[in-house]
Parts: structure tokens; sequence; C-alpha cells
């Protein structure tokens, strides 16, 4: 196989040599002292069985003799959730005496120069970190086996479970079991020296190892639930509830249809009549909501693989029948999560770092469905106001997941949310191939997208520490961040942590299939491209696949440039919009100080009269206003790194592009510049003048003076917060200030370069907030480290074969579509175009035919 991903991977049994562990040669394995495989489920089977295994997702057969009879009566199958993957598995390509983890570079007395891996495994890890080297994710933070850290203990957060998380609400179904795609979910873990191996079943209610795994994600969980945020306030409660203005749905709508959209704020002239009815009359409806879904609720396990979940997600709400769960109620919600997700949890040897961040994204994955509506999405909304972005993933990509041998990813990446469109306007229902009827087909679009969503995926590698403190009690009482900014210190800064830059991931996801048919001259070879890229990936040669999609998309990158940045341009007034939500509460605010300072000075004075506040009072005010204003600034400063590293991309998007492309896309250069210098810096300066000079400035001249050195009293103690805020704040925003004057300075030397309408070469150090940090160079490497790979790959194809005939036709199609860009006249092109449909036509067909015969095979 020439690529590393089999469906059932154990390394141990398929690589004696292999060693799990981090950096030595020691055998941490559950196998005999002989390093023969021990006695676990998985190596008493028959070779018969293994086929089955390629069709059951690791589900291992037998009976009474693979598992406790006992405990587990009428089990068929046992789901194992990867009990042999360390982290990563490894490359099938390395040589037989690689012992390391091909994902995790450089590892200690694995390669003679730690400083010098093998080309293909920084290849690959580009490849399967979505753009990130493990170099890279360590030097963020974002994932290193190795560090240096403290796991938070099972109790390290006080308090008491929310009640929607309690352990009776943890129940499996009564089905699970009696089928063969609903079977018991266990787990067999390997020990260690100083642990024996673990076998179990995902049942929260009975097992407590698992439970004692659990309690840092639940107990985060249950203190962000209790925190009480806005969304979580309006999602519970009827009057935030409004219609949907008439002008985004149809005329008429179908009877029994209503349209319903969901506010953070109460406002009795546009919430619906009868709510507006109800809410007069005191009527609880929140409170209503939580009883209900208290009484309904029921959390548990299911796995990607069943019935319920095909798309491989990391977490599902569903309706289901109470007699599932021997309930009274004639239906139930079942928010189940993936044991995908959790298994991580329960491996000795991984490191504090790693379980951190699994305990982060089970905590999401459960704070999104608990908030989730199944066709409305209200839970990646939930976490957007929570953490400032999405964080909840898939457990099994359609590329690269647990089904392929892989398990979820090593650290926390926070995407930007809505989604990013992939088309400018939405699909509508009927969009159906020609012949097809969809009985739901209303005419109107599958979604409402106003204003309209960006077209550029971003996303970040998070540092575990810029999480890790939620963990932690003092992260929420006596003076920590929560404490100090409210739900502002959730919110994750995605251009830096701790004054440094954190690198980001961006990409176009528009690309109009037009345009690649006229790249292209023909709508039938762009077709046979769709048909192409899924036979390769039936045949588990992902990075060929990606690689020459890549490069389709290059090919009519030129013709869709300007249209991506024609609809792009039309998201930001939202941003800005955005933006100015919280200059506003600023400016709200600022009016108010004068009247709190005069106060104060009053009462220093003693001239106030006896029920005026007294001078702490006085103080008290001003420092709680201070406090919001700074936390208004504090967003600002997030909103403008995320603004910053989005211009940068588009920026080198722009110059990645060849000349003539250049010169017509120049106009979005000059709008850019513009909108930075004209909207973005004056927020900042704005920000800056008000928050940090102003506000800080006279809190630190005037008012500190006069607070009370006793550190036990209420006024110092908010006083040192507001200090805190400030000193931390006047570090950090200068820097984004200064990024957004140096992208300026860097389109201004672009643009004005040359005579002839082109553009110049950037300072190629200023994109520091991408992972392609140093420009456009890097840009060109890291899709030359896909090209490479890919290359490794298809020389590893048996000749012949059907996947070597379609990457060779691909190759071909490619090459003929330069020809058709240079073509001097229609009689030479429409002669290219016939060849390139000849070629393509000869080789699918057998292909699709073969390929179909090694898949039954």
């Amino acid at each position: 196989m020439s690529n590393p991903g089999p469906n059932i991977y154990l390394p141990e049994e398929e690589r004696p040599d292999y060693a799990p562990s981090d950096s030595s040669e020691d055998d941490d394995s559950d196998g005999d002292e002989d390093g023969q495989p021990g006695d676990d489920p998985a190596f008493e089977m028959e070779p018969t069985v293994l086929p089955m295994l390629r069709d059951i997702h690791r589900r291992l057969a037998g009976g009474e003799d693979a598992m406790p009879s006992a405990n587990y009566m009428g089990c068929k199958y046992i789901f194992e959730v990867a009990n042999k993957i360390r982290r990563f598995g490894i490359d099938e390509r390395a040589t037989a005496d690689d012992r390391g983890r091909s994902y995790l570079t450089p590892i200690p007395d694995v390669y003679d120069d730690v400083t010098k891996p093998p080309s293909w495994v920084e290849d690959w890890q580009h490849f399967t970190f979505g753009g990130y080297t493990a170099a890279e994710l360590k030097a963020q933070g974002a994932f290193d086996p190795e560090m240096d850290f403290s796991a938070p203990a099972h109790d390290s957060l006080q308090g008491g479970l929310h009640p929607f998380l309690a352990r009776d609400k943890w129940v499996q179904p009564n089905f699970e079991g009696g089928r063969e795609l609903d079977p018991y979910l266990h787990y067999i873990m390997p020990g260690t020296p100083e642990t024996p191996r673990q076998f179990g079943r995902y049942d929260l209610r009975t097992n407590d190892v698992l439970w004692d795994a659990m309690q840092p994600a639940l107990r985060l969980a249950s203190k962000v639930l209790s925190s009480n945020p806005p969304f979580w306030q309006a999602i519970q409660d009827l009057y935030t509830r409004r219609p949907v203005e008439h002008r985004l749905v149809p005329d008429e709508l179908e009877e029994g249809v209503s349209l319903t959209s969901v506010w953070l704020e109460c406002d009795e002239d546009k919430m619906y009549t009868e709510a507006r009815d109800l809410r007069r009359r005191n009527f609880d409806a929140a409170g209503i909501t939580a009883f209900v879904l208290d009484r309904l609720l029921h959390l548990g396990f299911t796995s990607p693989m069943t019935t319920y979940n095909k798309e491989c997600i990391s977490g599902l709400t569903r309706m289901v029948p109470g007699r599932d769960f021997s309930s009274p109620c004639q239906d139930v919600v079942n928010v189940v999560i993936s044991p995908e997700l959790v298994w991580p949890l329960l491996v000795p040897h991984y490191s504090a770092a790693e379980k951190t961040a699994v305990s982060m994204k089970i905590a999401c994955v459960l704070l999104h469905e608990l908030a989730d509506d199944p066709e409305a999405e209200e839970g990646f909304a939930f976490e957007n106001s929570i953490w400032g972005g999405v964080m909840v993933e898939q457990v099994m990509g359609p590329e690269m997941g647990m089904d392929h041998g892989f398990p979820t990813s090593a650290h926390v990446n926070i995407h930007s949310w809505p989604t990013p469109a992939k088309v400018p306007h939405p699909p509508r229902i009927s969009d159906l191939p020609q012949g097809e009827h969809n009985q739901f087909d209303t005419g109107w679009p599958k979604q409402l997208t106003e204003p309209p969503r960006t077209m550029i995926a971003r996303q970040t590698a998070i540092p575990v520490a810029a999480f890790s403190g939620f963990f932690d009690e003092s992260f929420w009482t006596g003076g920590g961040p929560f404490d100090k900014y409210g739900h502002q210190a959730l919110r994750i800064s995605t251009h830096q942590w701790e004054g440094r830059p954190l690198k980001s991931q961006y990409k176009f996801h528009y690309t109009r299939e037009k345009d690649v048919w006229r790249a292209f001259a023909s709508r039938r070879v762009v077709r046979w491209f769709g048909a192409a890229f899924h036979l390769l990936q039936r045949a588990k040669q992902y990075a060929l696949a990606a690689y020459l999609a890549a490069k389709t998309d290059e090919a009519a990158e030129r013709l869709v440039m300007r249209k991506r940045l024609h609809y792009e341009k039309k998201t930001w007034p939202r941003n800005d919009a955005l933006l100015f939500r919280h200059i506003s509460e600023i400016r709200r605010l600022l009016p108010l100080l004068p009247g709190l300072m005069d106060t104060y000075r009053r009462a220093k004075a003693g001239q106030d009269h006896a029920d005026a506040p007294t001078m702490d009072g006085a103080l008290l005010a001003y420092v709680e206003q201070a406090r919001l204003i700074i936390i208004e600034a504090s967003e600002i400063q997030r909103r403008l790194g995320i603004e910053v590293q989005y211009l940068q991309y588009i920026v080198l998007g722009i110059l990645k592009q060849d000349k003539e492309t250049r010169i017509r896309l120049r106009r979005y250069m000059d709008l850019m510049r513009f909108r930075i210098q004209s909207v973005l810096i004056r927020m900042a300066d704005e920000t800056t003048d008000a928050a940090l000079t102003w506000v800080y400035q006279q809190f630190s001249d005037e008012f500190l003076p006069d607070i009370p050195p006793d550190p036990d009293t209420i006024l110092h103690q908010r006083a040192s917060r507001v200090t805190f805020m400030g000193v931390e704040l006047m570090s950090t925003f200068p820097s984004t200030r200064q990024q957004l004057s140096d992208l300026a300075e860097v389109i201004t030397v672009c643009t004005d370069a040359a005579d002839d309408g082109e553009l110049g070469s950037p300072p190629l150090d200023r994109f520091n907030l991408l992972v392609d940090g140093a420009g456009l160079r890097a840009m060109r490497t890291k899709q030359r480290d896909l090209c490479r790979l890919a290359y490794a790959h298809a020389l590893d194809l048996r000749p012949g074969s059907p996947e070597q005939r379609i990457v060779a036709a691909w190759n071909g199609a490619l090459v003929k579509q330069g020809e058709l860009a240079q073509a001097a006249n229609g009689e030479q092109r429409a002669a290219i175009r016939a060849e390139l449909i000849g070629d393509i036509l000869r080789v699918v067909g057998p292909a699709r035919r073969q390929a179909d015969e090694n898949q039954a095979g």
C-alpha cells in the first residue's frame, strides 16, 4: 500500500519493530516480554476474521471467548476504539528500520540528525495537519507530547456538575448490542509497567474509570453553562424569538411552516404577539424550557459508523422514542458523543497536554449539542459566542479519519464562523440533477444568508496554554481572568498569544465550476476529474487526489480570482459593523465617566449631602465603568487581529497571480488599503485614545493614589484587576495597530512600484500571521511539498493499475490545459480540446470498472 491508512491498523502486529514510545526503543505496549502480541482479543482472532474487520469498523467478531461473557451477555460485536494506535500510527512508506512516529518530528534517537528528518516526514505532516508541520505545531504551543504541563485534576474545577450533565443523565439506549450497527461500545486499552490493561464499556453511569477521566470536560462545560452566557439565555427564552423578515422568505409558506429567528435581546415591538402576551403575564418561558429539557434529556455515546451518524461527526442531537430508554415520555432528546473523541483520555502514557486538548474538545461538543437545533445549527453560533470561533470538528474526515487508521487531530483548532460559502448564492432544494424531483422543494434557498458569508476559511492551531486555564478554579474566581473580563475571557485570540504572533491557515473556498469548464474547454473533462478524484480516494491515494485537485483549481484561478474578491468585498460592511458595535458601546460608556469623576471629587472633598455615595462608593462605580470599557477594547483588538490575518492572506493571493491577472486585480488592493486606513486604523486609534490613553491614564493618575492599601478590601481588589487589564491591553494593542499600518504600507509599495499598472514585490517579512509567514516563497514551498509527496506516491503505483492510469491521464489533461491557454486560434484550440477529451475517455471506463472490481474483491 503506497499510502498510510489501512482500515485496521495494528502497528505492533504489522511492524514488530515499531516502538510506540515518545523517544525510546523501550516497548511500552501490552505485548509479552518477548515482544510478541499479548492476550488482547484483537490478537486472538483467526485470519479469516480480518476481511470482516475491514467492513465492520473495529468491531471485533466473536462471542463469549472475546470478552467477559458474564457482564455482556448477548453482545455479538465489540466496538474497539483504536486500542493499538499510538497517536497517529506510522507511515507505511517509512523504511522498515524507522522506529519513529511519522507525524512527530524531530524525534530524539530515531534519526541520525534530528534537525534533518527524511523529507517525506514533513511532506506528510503538511498534508495531514492541514498545512502545519509537527515542528510548527510545537513552536505554536499547540501540540507537543513532551510539553512540561500539569494535567487538570478531576476536581480542579470546584462546584457540582450542571443538572443537564449529571451522571444519571448518561444512559445507553436499550437497543445497544441488539443489532450489528448498534453494538455495545467497549474499549481495550494497553497497559504499561505501572498500570494494568483496561477493558470497559462506554457507559458513564456504570464505568467509574471513564467517569473520572471525563470530569475535567464535564466540569468545564458545567462552568460555562452555570455562568449563563447571553446566547444560552436567549435560546432558552421564548421572548427572544422573532419572525424572519418578509423580504427574506417566500411570498407564500406551506401550511404549518414557520420561520423563526433568535436574538440576544427581547424587543416587545418585534416579538410574536402571543409571546408578548405571555411575557406581560410574567410567564417564565426560560424556566419551562429548562424544566422540559431536564426531563427529556439523555446523554450517551454512539459510534460514527452507525446508521444515525454517517458523516463521522463528533456529536449528534436526535429525537429518539422514549421506549428506547425505558422513559414514560413519548420521545426523548438524545445527545450523543463519539467514543473516538474520548478514548485518548484512557491511554495511560498520553501526556497531560494531549489530554487537556481532548477534554477541551469534549466540553465544546457537549455545549454545541446542548444548544443545537438540528436545522438551524445553533450549536455553532453558541460556540462562536463563547470562544470567538468554532472548535467542534469531525472525528473522521472524508479524507483522513479513524476509519482509515487515524485518530482525531492532536491539537485544538479554532475555525471561523459562519462557515465559508463555496458559492455566492445559497443552493436551493430544486438544485437537483435533471429529471429528479424532491418532494420538499419549495423553490426557496436551503439557507438564509444575510449578510453574505465569507468565501475564505480560517483555522488556527490554539496553544494549549490559551485554554488550559479554563480547567482551573483560579480562572473563574479570586480575581482570575473570568472575574476580570467576564465572558470575554473565554474568547480566544487567533492572531497573538502572550505578545507573540500565532500562525493561521487560510483557504479560498469559492471556485466557479463554470470557470473550470472554461479553463479546460469542456464540461465532460471536469466531470471526469470529479469521478477520478473519488476513485483515487477510494484507493486511499489521498495525497495524489488532493494534489491533482489543487492543480486543477490553479488552472482556473486566474479566471475565478476576480469573482472571489468581488463577492468577498461584500462581506466587509458586516465585519466593519461588528467592530463598530463595540466602538459604539465605548462611545456610550465614555460620557458617563465625567459624572462619576465629579461625584468622586465631591465625595473626596466632603461637599456632598448625606445621601450621596461615599468616596469608596464613587471609586467603585468609576472602576467598574473603566473595566467595561477595557473589555470592549479587548474585543476590538481580537477582531482587528482577525482582520489583519485575513487581509494579509488576500494580498498574498493577489500577488501570487500572473502579471496580467495582478493588473486586473489592482483595484481590490486599492479598496483594501482604503478600508485599512479609513476604517480599521481609525477604529484602532479611537480605541487607543479612549480605552488606553484617556481612561487608563486618568485612572492611574487620579484614582490609584486613593485606593486603600489593604489587599482584602473589595475596592483594592477591583482596582488591581483594572490596573492589570489596562497594562495587558497597553502591552499588546500597539502591535496590532502596527500590523495594520505595515499591511497598508505593503499595499502602497506594491501598487506604486510601476507605472504600467503592474504590482511590485512585497516585503516578505510582513506576512507574519500566516503559516506561510515568509510570503510567496513559503506558499510555493508548501505546494512543492504536496507535489513531492504526491510524486513519491505515484512512483509506488503498480504500472497499468487503475490508479496509475488515472494519474497519468489527469496529468496529461493538465498539460493540455496549458496548451489550450497558449492556443493561437480557435482551430488549434478545438484540435487540442478533441485530443484532451479522447485521452480521458480511453481511461475512465476501464479504470472505473477495475476499481469497482478491486473494491468488491
